[in-house]
């Protein structure tokens, strides 16, 4: 079974979101990088993660926005945009815990409003 095709199945992705997203983000030519889930899965035991976190360069966040915006429901934060679409339950803060659970001295870099959003 191929990545993309494990994807959809595990997280059930009928609206296609993951495409959309990724195929918007390189037509724009939007720099961007996979972190999150995806990216602590090559730290820490590799889990089914049921959201995708990227990284993109500083430069490219308000126009990403913008563009996004057209397609997606964005809400933007203090130091991120959240990007969601209808059809699309991909969403998960089990990726802080498991970084914890390996490398428990990180614990302390977590802020307390995060820690207490973390299921335990």
């Amino acid at each position: 079974m191929r990545a993309l095709q494990f994807w959809k199945t595990v997280t059930m992705d009928r609206s296609n979101f993951l495409d959309r997203l990724l195929a918007i983000l390189e037509e724009n030519g939007i720099r961007f990088c996979a972190i999150g889930g995806v990216g602590v899965n090559a730290y820490t035991y590799p889990v089914v993660t049921l959201d995708l976190n990227i990284a993109m360069a500083l430069d490219d966040v308000e126009r990403a926005e913008q563009i996004l915006g057209r397609e997606f429901k964005v809400r933007r934060f203090a130091h991120s945009v959240n990007v969601t679409a209808p059809g699309s339950d991909l969403f998960d803060l089990n990726d802080i815990l498991r970084l914890i659970e390996a490398y428990p001295r990180l614990k302390d870099r977590v802020p307390q409003e995060v820690l207490e959003q973390i299921p335990q």
